[in-house]
């Protein structure tokens, strides 16, 4: 039988809560850690969908990359987004785990797994930014065409498709990297969003940005959390739910 703080234990030794930048939220966010537990579901965040699924079962732990909590709440409206996630974790006693800056900063996961579509291992590499995300100097330039054929993408900053000398790879979000990314000199960015201003500074900095989706850059890490949570917890069901 698994608990609640079986799983939250395993994950610590494997994206530690220490990794987490210090804005973050992380960890248990709903439930008891005591509660014995015989489902899992992994997602990349919580949403309507998973909630009309939720709503079938109980006592269900759902672990998801990105968290619910971020600020204090002041009300609690259940006609609201987070009155909803509330209520449906609460009615049916629901547990939720997110694992998020820590998860993208741990050796094997999201970044990681992001890297190894393309060919990089982490440790030829350096972290751009609390280890979120990593940059690569490489000893002979890489063709562009190397980095575009990999995932469905959107090409922005600077245009043009000259050989790769410095790579970075940051999935999720590089909105508030690119300040670093210019000062490490990187001739090109592959990640999943920027915003429009990140776009037009890197045009002025002549970095190239190959925007794969927030979403599209992140989801591929949801087998291996349902592989490292199997493996831990023999016998536990664990769905992925994406």
């Amino acid at each position: 039988m698994k608990t609640v703080q079986d799983i939250l234990t395993m994950f610590d030794t494997i994206a530690p809560l220490s990794l987490a930048a210090k804005w973050d939220s992380v960890g248990l966010q709903i439930g008891d850690p005591n509660a014995v537990i015989s489902k899992v579901i992994v997602a990349l965040e919580v949403t309507p969908a998973l909630l009309d699924r939720l709503a079938q079962e109980t006592g269900v732990l759902v672990l998801t990359h990105h968290p619910v909590f971020f600020k204090p709440i002041r009300q609690l409206h259940y006609g609201h987004d987070m009155g909803q996630i509330i209520r449906a974790f609460v009615s049916n006693g629901h547990h939720l785990i997110s694992l998020h800056t820590n998860l993208d900063a741990a050796k094997g996961g999201v970044n990681d797994v992001l890297l190894s579509v393309y060919g990089l291992d982490r440790e030829e590499g350096l972290a751009i930014d609390e280890g979120i995300g990593r940059w690569f100097s490489f000893d002979q330039a890489r063709e562009f065409s190397l980095f575009t054929k990999a995932m469905p993408h959107q090409c922005l900053g600077a245009r043009h498709d000259g050989p790769v000398s410095r790579l970075g790879v940051c999935a999720g979000s590089a909105h508030g990297l690119m300040t670093q990314v210019r000062d490490l000199n990187l001739d090109c960015l592959i990640t999943g969003e920027i915003h429009y201003h990140d776009d037009v500074f890197a045009q002025f900095h002549q970095i190239r940005v190959i925007q794969l989706g927030h979403y599209e850059s992140e989801v591929l890490v949801l087998p291996h959390l349902k592989t490292w949570i199997e493996e831990a917890g023999p016998g536990l069901e664990v769905q992925v739910f994406s």
